[in-house]
């Protein structure tokens, strides 16, 4: 009960004035839905890829044919300095250009190289270079694994043609169910500026403990019959409510307002933040219960935030990383938030990523004990 009153007074105080709504709500709420409308907008459209053809066999035919088979392109053919114009005008993204031996280069039992441009190194420019390069590599397999079978050109040709068809009906068929599953990079990168902000967020009001440790109000609540362990739990669940307060306000907005799909659940998405914001209130406590001199407060959270976001993966996948990066990660919570958020996108439920979320738990558990151990409502800060 006494914890209780101490939240309610931190609410008061944080939402008693239009100043502290306009602060810890309003303008959190905003900018987060603005990040979210602008890294999570993604176009549907296909790629456009150009290309130029200078053979004159019929297996770059074969090789064209099966690059249109993907629906997340298309292709324009144009001449080679039309091509690259294009390109370094940024009309076009990227382009190949397929040379005029690649078909007897095939014939001969060779690996014929396709030059493929684009201007700027991109996910999208990575990931189209390396599905032509599959599509090459295939039909050269099926080629080199045909030619001992018929003595002339002419023969050879026709069974790779026959081959090549039969390949083209018989395919699997496929029920496709779109569940809108954040597996490209800009869900990635929402996920992981909101996380980095809501930590930001949730460690700044933590400040409101050292204002009144520097204040003498801590004091004054300690010489009431409150156990120290009391007052760290009423500051806990104050900085808890207000980061739970925030996240459920972004993510009715950003998904009821701006219709953004996170790919998972609303319920278990709200799940792993709350764990999340339990995990970093967690550390703040801890933090406010070491430090002594309240004018340090905020660089030494400058010193937790952003690193700790590189190291967990916010900004970039943690398999990137370095070894030893990617073992520090497993002290932060944002590795476990995310890996949470991504097992549960590619369809797994609750009980398969309980360890993830015990972590969460763990960390938030572990760290409350020992900010209520470390802090001295009592003693002086300067």
């Amino acid at each position: 009960m006494n914890s209780l009153t101490i939240t309610f007074y931190l609410f008061k105080r944080m939402f008693g004035r239009p100043k502290g709504i306009i602060a810890y709500l309003l303008f959190p709420t905003i900018l987060m839905s603005l990040i979210v409308h602008f890294l999570g907008s993604d176009s549907s459209e296909p790629i456009h890829i150009a290309y130029a053809n200078h053979d004159q066999g019929e297996l770059s035919s074969h090789l064209l044919h099966s690059l249109s088979t993907n629906t997340e392109y298309t292709f324009e053919e144009y001449d080679e300095e039309g091509l690259k114009e294009k390109i370094m005008l940024q009309k076009i993204r990227a382009g190949f250009i397929i040379p005029e031996n690649f078909s007897q280069q095939l014939l001969a039992g060779k690996a014929p190289q396709v030059e493929y441009y684009y201007l700027a190194v991109s996910d999208t420019a990575v990931s189209t270079e390396l599905y032509l390069r599959e599509q090459v590599s295939q039909l050269a397999q099926t080629v080199h694994g045909l030619l001992p079978y018929q003595p002339t050109e002419a023969e050879q040709l026709t069974l790779i043609e026959k081959v090549i068809h039969q390949q083209n009906q018989t395919q699997i068929s496929l029920s496709k169910i779109d569940q809108n599953l954040p597996v490209n990079e800009r869900r990635f990168l929402v996920i992981g500026f909101m996380l980095f902000f809501v930590m930001g967020l949730i460690m700044s009001s933590l400040g409101l403990v050292m204002e009144d440790r520097t204040m003498r109000t801590m004091a004054r609540i300690y010489t009431t019959p409150i156990r120290s362990i009391e007052i760290a739990i009423g500051y806990f669940l104050g900085s808890f409510g207000l980061g739970l307060l925030q996240i459920i306000i972004v993510l009715c907005v950003t998904k009821y307002i701006l219709g953004y799909q996170y790919g998972v659940s609303l319920p278990h998405l709200l799940l792993v933040f709350s764990l999340f914001i339990f995990a970093t209130v967690g550390i703040g406590t801890a933090v406010a219960g070491l430090v002594k001199n309240h004018k340090t407060i905020s660089t030494i959270n400058s010193l937790i935030i952003t690193p700790s976001a590189m190291i967990g993966g916010c900004w970039w996948p943690i398999s990137i990383m370095p070894d030893f990066m990617q073992k520090l990660a497993n002290f932060v919570p944002q590795k476990w938030a995310i890996e949470s958020i991504e097992r549960l996108a590619a369809g797994e439920d609750l009980v398969q990523i309980s360890i993830q979320l015990g972590i969460l738990l763990l960390f938030g558990i572990v760290l409350l004990g020992f900010g209520s151990f470390v802090l001295k409502p009592n003693e002086d800060v300067v």
